[in-house]
C-alpha cells in the first residue's frame, strides 16, 4: 500500500506527457498517455525525500515478488511478501471524484431593465429548427414530448423555479400559465436535500433548463432532480436517482468538470435503469475547445455552439449559422474512441461534440429569473452550450413520442442514438443536419463531422422522422 502513503505529496505531473496530477491521487505508479510506468518520471518524487525511500522499497518488492513467483509460495508462508495489484489508469479512488466541482455551462446578459424582453423567443427557435414542423399520424397529432419525462439534472435549490416557469409562459403564451398548470407536468425533488447557491448562478442554469425544455417540448413532463451541491459525487446520484424513475426518457446535464483520467468507470451512471431506453445529453462546454465530462463520456450526447441567426419571423437564414467561438469541444486524453466515430475519427481518443445548437450569448434565448445573479433580477438574454442540452432532450422526447404512437420502446442513447448521429445503419440522414462550415472554437468548422459543431445542427423534423426508424 505504499502508493496510498506517496499519494500525499502533490504531484505535478509526467514530464513525458504532460499528464495531470490531481491532488491527492495515487497517480505515481500509474501508466500516464505515454505508456511511462515509472514514477520516476514525475519530477515533484524525485525532489522528494519520500523518493529514495519509494524507489528502494518498491525494487525491493518487485524482486521478491519475483522470487515469490519462482518458487510458488504459499499464500500462508509467512516469509512471503504480499503483493497488492495497483489501481490501472482507467482506476480511480471514489472520493477524488466525488469531490469535483462542476459548473454551470451559462453566458447571460441581464436586459436594461426588469421588463425588458431580448433574446429569440420560443417561437421563432421552434420554427427556426423545425420543431413546429414534427407531426405524427399523417399530420394529425403535433410533435410536443406528450407522454414523456425528461428530467433535468442541476444542483442545490431553487425555491422560486415554479414562480419564474410561470412568467415565462404567460410571456410566451405557453400550456401552464399559472401555478396549478406548471404543477402539471414539472415535479421538483431534492432528495439528498436541500441547499443554496449563494451567487444564483444555479438558479439561472435552472431557469434556462426548465423554461427552455419546456417551450420546445411543452406536452412533455420535466423532472427537476436538484443535487444538494455541485460536486461531482451528488451530481451522479441525482444522474442515478433520474435515471431510475419510471417514464424518463431523456436526462439533459448543462454542466461539467474538466475530464480527467478513469472517467470511462463512470459510464455506468449513463445507462437506463428504468427498463426503457434513455438517452443522456450533455453540453460540450463554454471555453473554446476544452474537453467537460460528462460530454466526453461515449454513453453521452455532447452539445456544442453555434451562432444562430434567424429573422424576425423565425425562419432560418441559410449558410449564416456558425461555430460559437467559446464553444467546447476537441479531442479526449483519456476516454476511447467509441465504435461509433470509427467513421469520422482518425485518433484513437473520443471526439466532442456530436451535435450543436444555438449557444452565443449575442444571439442568446429570454430567460426569466427572480433570483439576484450578479446583481441583477428578472429578463436575461442567456447562451451557453447548456441551452442546447435541455433542449435537445426536447428534440428527443418529441421523437419518443412518435415511436411511442408506432408502438416503439423510447430511445437508448449509447445504443441507439448516437450511432444513428454518424449513421450507422442509414441512422440520421447527413441532409437532417445543418452542416456548419463556417466559425472555430479553436478547431475550424468544416464539412461533415468537425470537433467545433459535431454533425451540425438539426432540421428538427427530419432528424425526429429518421429517429422513427431506428
Amino acid at each position: 500500500r505504499l502508493h496510498r502513503a506517496a499519494s500525499r505529496d502533490a504531484l505535478s505531473g509526467c514530464t513525458a506527457c504532460s499528464s495531470p496530477a490531481l491532488g491527492y491521487r495515487p497517480l505515481i505508479f500509474l501508466r500516464c498517455r505515454c505508456s511511462l510506468p515509472e514514477f520516476i518520471r514525475h519530477p515533484t518524487m524525485m525532489r522528494s525525500n519520500f523518493f529514495h525511500r519509494m524507489r528502494a522499497a518498491t525494487l525491493s518488492a518487485i524482486k521478491h515478488l519475483r522470487a515469490n513467483r519462482a518458487n510458488k509460495v504459499r499464500p500462508d508462508d509467512p516469509e512471503a511478501v504480499e503483493y497488492e495489484s495497483l489501481e490501472p489508469r482507467e482506476m480511480l479512488s471514489a472520493a477524488p471524484i466525488a469531490q469535483m466541482i462542476a459548473r454551470p455551462l451559462i453566458d447571460a446578459n441581464p436586459q436594461a431593465t426588469f421588463n425588458t424582453v431580448s433574446g429569440y423567443t420560443p417561437a421563432q427557435i421552434r420554427h427556426g429548427y423545425g420543431f413546429d414542423r414534427a407531426l405524427f399520424n399523417n399530420g394529425t397529432i403535433q410533435g410536443d414530448g406528450t407522454g414523456q419525462t425528461i428530467a433535468i439534472i442541476d444542483a442545490y435549490d431553487d425555491t422560486n423555479i415554479i414562480n419564474d416557469v410561470t412568467a415565462f409562459d404567460r410571456q410566451f403564451g405557453l400550456a401552464g400559465t399559472d401555478a396549478t398548470g406548471v404543477g402539471k407536468f414539472l415535479t421538483r425533488v431534492a432528495p439528498q436535500g436541500k441547499a443554496t447557491d449563494p451567487s444564483g448562478g444555479w438558479q439561472m442554469e435552472m431557469a434556462l433548463d426548465v423554461e427552455w425544455a419546456h417551450a420546445m417540448a411543452p406536452g412533455a413532463k420535466i423532472l427537476l432532480v436538484e443535487a444538494k451541491s455541485a460536486s461531482l459525487g451528488n451530481l451522479i446520484a441525482a444522474v442515478d436517482y433520474a435515471r431510475r424513475q419510471k417514464g424518463v426518457s431523456a436526462v439533459s446535464m448543462s454542466w461539467g468538470a474538466t475530464e480527467f483520467s478513469g472517467l470511462q468507470t463512470l459510464d455506468s451512471h449513463f445507462t437506463s435503469a428504468n427498463r426503457q431506453g434513455i438517452t443522456f445529453i450533455a453540453a460540450a462546454g463554454d471555453n473554446a475547445g476544452a474537453m467537460l465530462w460528462p460530454a466526453v463520456s461515449s454513453h453521452v450526447l455532447a452539445v456544442g455552439g453555434t451562432t444562430l441567426n434567424l429573422d424576425s419571423a423565425g425562419n432560418y437564414l441559410a449558410g449564416t449559422e456558425a461555430a460559437w467561438s467559446d464553444g467546447g469541444g476537441g479531442t479526449s486524453q483519456y476516454s476511447p474512441k467509441p465504435a461509433f466515430q470509427n467513421g469520422v475519427n482518425s485518433t484513437r481518443f473520443r471526439m466532442t461534440p456530436d451535435v450543436a445548437f444555438n449557444a452565443d450569448p449575442a444571439t442568446g434565448f429570454a430567460v426569466y429569473s427572480s433570483v439576484p445573479w450578479q446583481g441583477n433580477n428578472g429578463w436575461f438574454r442567456v447562451g451557453g452550450t447548456s441551452a442546447g442540452a435541455p433542449q435537445w432532450a426536447s428534440l428527443l422526447a418529441i421523437a419518443n413520442q412518435g415511436r411511442a404512437l408506432s408502438g416503439k420502446g423510447s430511445l437508448d442513447g449509447f445504443s441507439q442514438v448516437l450511432p444513428a448521429v454518424y449513421h450507422a445503419g442509414g441512422g440520421i440522414a447527413t441532409s437532417s443536419f445543418h452542416d456548419i462550415t463556417s466559425g472555430s472554437n479553436g478547431n475550424a468548422a468544416r464539412a461533415g463531422f468537425d470537433a467545433a459543431t459535431g454533425q451540425g445542427t438539426p432540421f428538427s423534423d427530419l432528424v425526429i422522422a429518421d429517429l422513427l426508424k431506428v
